[in-house]
Parts: structure tokens; sequence; C-alpha cells
């Protein structure tokens, strides 16, 4: 408002706000060389491999961990590559398959084991990584 209206310290603030940027840019590069912010991907991926099971947000994780929500997904992404969800997904899967291969349990108990709330889209999304629906998989 300042420097819309151009009082005397207009420019003034304005340059505070711009070094406040380039400050927490600084600390931003500072953190990813010392490995702070690996450190802090590596911290949430543990979680999220301990509690694959469990209905997980954004919006909880990021809470959880003192992130702002879209900061966490670019986090993730930059560690392995997927987004948050995806990631999470992959997680799933792959206990799915663990499951199918060691265990007994219907298609139905290790969808609700692994965090899938609904049996279709769990068969859908498993033949769409595999190849395969789950029954299919298990019988080869």
């Amino acid at each position: 408002d300042e420097f819309r209206r151009n009082l005397l310290y207009s420019e003034t603030t304005a340059g505070t706000y711009f070094a406040q940027f380039l400050t927490a840019g600084a600390r931003m590069l500072t953190e990813k060389e010392n490995g702070t912010l690996s450190s802090s991907a590596d911290h949430i991926l543990l979680f999220l491999q301990q509690n694959y099971s469990s209905s997980i947000t954004n919006r909880d994780l990021a809470a959880l961990f003192h992130y702002h929500p879209n900061y966490l997904n670019s986090l993730i992404r930059a560690k392995t590559g997927m987004s948050l969800r995806q990631y999470l997904l992959h997680i799933r899967i792959a206990k799915a398959i663990t499951l199918l291969e060691t265990t007994c349990l219907s298609v139905t108990q290790i969808a609700q084991e692994v965090g899938f709330c609904d049996i279709s889209y769990f068969s859908n999304y498993f033949k769409k990584v595999t190849g395969r629906s789950p029954k299919a998989f298990r019988s080869k």
C-alpha cells in the first residue's frame, strides 16, 4: 500500500521485502547443501512406510511435519521422483504384492490391509501397475 501511494519509505519497505525473499532462498539452498531437506524427506518417507495403511492426506502429513502441503509434495517429489500420493500408492501396491505372495488372505482383506477403501479401485490400480488382476497375480 505504501509503495502504491508512493510514500517516503515505500522503496525501503519494498527493498526489505526483497531482502527477506533473497534470505529465505539462500537458507533453502544452504539447507539443501547441508542435507537438512534430505533428512526431513527421509523422516517423512519413513513415516509413510510405517503408516501406509492409514488414511493419509497431504494436509494431515504437512500439519504433522510442520510444512505447507504443496512444499511437502515438492519435497517428496525431489527425493523420490513421485508425488506424495503416487509414492503412497507405490508402497501400498508393493505391500499388496507381498501379501498376495505370502498369505492366504482374500483380495478384499489385502486391499483393506494396505489402505485401500474401495476394492474395485484397488483391483483396477493393481492391474494398471502390474498388468494382472490381484487374483491372476496370485495364481501365477
